[in-house]
């Protein structure tokens, strides 16, 4: 009973993750840039129409399944000691 109950935690935990990681990349600006730029072409708006979008999935709620990794640059490479500095003491 306590097994199946623990199987049934980390299965509703995972589904959860799934859900939460895959609404994270919708709304990541790689996505909605990709998204924009597709629209927006003009050899695919005559192929496909005007009307082009993600392919939603049923078990999402009508949001698109994104598969893989979504990667922002959102760093800034300082030399060593600035970064220590800030780290450590704060932005002044």
């Amino acid at each position: 009973m306590v097994l199946a109950a623990v199987a049934l935690g980390i299965a509703g935990w995972g589904v959860f993750m799934t859900i939460v990681t895959n609404q994270e990349k919708i709304s990541s600006s790689v996505v909605k840039q990709i998204m924009r730029s597709v629209r927006e072409d003009p050899q695919l708006k005559e192929e496909l129409g005007e009307a082009i979008r993600p392919q939603p999935e049923w078990w999402l709620n009508g949001d698109p399944k994104i598969h893989g990794r979504v990667s922002n640059l959102t760093f800034i490479r300082f030399p060593l000691g600035t970064y220590l500095h800030t780290l450590f003491h704060g932005v002044n």
